[in-house]
């Protein structure tokens, strides 16, 4: 019986001690599953938050306003850290490349970090999206030459266009628009400006160093004219141009021309060159027109001669240098379309 009772107790004890050992194994192996159901449960609210973060911040990426050095400004980060609760946003910033915008992020959730990048077309549809946009009609002659690349938007008609024609039109054809999509003039500046120093007798060239310059007066430009750099300049009053003048020919920059009356081309001005042409008023050419941009009137808008025109919003650029909110812009103005989505 000795023996036996002995061979029990050691048979217990071994039972026992593989009970425990099984029992510690259980419990390691399920504090691991639950660290693991944790870190996958984190992994996955860390990847909402992430597309949340992203989302949000695709509905600014046309407001240049909400960028800084194109990093998401604090006041709308804070904006998503109050909305998703535990969310550490280490980085959200965006990216430009022609109509393409890059928003790369790098946000951390319960010490899960993620990083996503999401690549958007932006689709704009605001007045800067058009060769031509005005308030009244848009009148051609009739027996113009050229070709105009891009829209033509108008709250009025476009009339005098002849059947069989030279001039080449590669874009849509949009009229009697609300004329509230065409800016105000006094919708543009919130700033001061610099009084533009010209002596007609003396200089034919201006020359812009991402400033703003105006003519507190009507100006008639009787000579021929150079404008060169990346700028603005405003005109209180009518303005008038008898010679030829080129705006940035032979350069990628940008200028911007904002009159508050109305704009006339004689017929010996012929006009060259990179800018947006913004008038209050009536636009008038009747010498030959070889631009790239827009042109903007609240008013009628008349073309008597050959008019080379292709749309380009490159002068926005202009305003984004100099810290210059552009009245028609933002989320409301452009629809997004994802191209590339990776997550790292």
């Amino acid at each position: 019986m000795g023996k036996q009772g002995g061979s029990v107790l050691v048979l217990s004890m071994v039972l026992m001690l593989t009970l425990i050992v099984l029992a510690a194994g259980m419990a390691v192996t399920i504090n691991n599953e639950i660290h693991i159901s944790r870190y996958e449960e984190n992994m996955l609210q860390a990847d909402y938050y992430a597309e949340s973060a992203v989302e949000y911040a695709s509905y600014l990426l046309a407001d240049d306003s909400k960028w800084d050095d194109n990093e998401l400004i604090n006041e709308e980060k804070a904006k998503i850290v109050n909305l998703l609760n535990g969310l550490d946003i280490e980085k959200l910033s965006r990216n430009i490349s022609g109509d393409e915008y890059i928003i790369d992020s790098v946000i951390k959730y319960n010490s899960v970090s993620r990083k996503l990048s999401v690549t958007y077309k932006i689709i704009f549809d605001d007045v800067y999206n058009n060769a031509i946009a005005n308030y009244s009609n848009i009148h051609f002659n009739g027996n113009e030459k050229g070709e105009i690349n891009g829209n033509i938007k108008t709250a009025g008609k476009i009339e005098d266009v002849q059947a069989g024609s030279d001039m080449v039109f590669n874009g849509e054809w949009i009229e009697g628009q609300d004329p509230e999509f065409i800016p105000d003039y006094n919708d543009f500046f919130t700033t001061d400006y610099t009084d533009l120093v010209f002596d007609q007798n003396s200089q034919n060239t201006l020359n812009f160093n991402q400033e703003i310059k105006d003519i507190d007066y009507g100006v008639v430009f009787d000579k021929e004219l150079t404008i060169l750099g990346e700028g603005i300049l405003v005109v209180k009053g009518h303005l008038t141009f008898k010679k030829h003048t080129k705006i940035n020919k032979n350069s990628d920059d940008f200028f911007i021309i904002i009159c508050s009356d109305n704009v006339l081309f004689e017929e010996s001005a012929k006009l060259e060159g990179n800018f947006l042409l913004y008038a209050e008023g009536h636009i008038h050419f009747k010498e030959q027109v070889d631009m790239k941009g827009t042109i903007i009137s609240r008013d009628t808008i008349q073309v008597n001669n050959k008019f080379e025109l292709t749309q380009d919003r490159g002068y926005l650029d202009v305003f984004s240098k100099m810290g210059i909110l552009i009245p028609g812009t933002g989320s409301n103005a452009c629809t997004r379309k994802i191209t590339d989505w990776q997550e790292f």
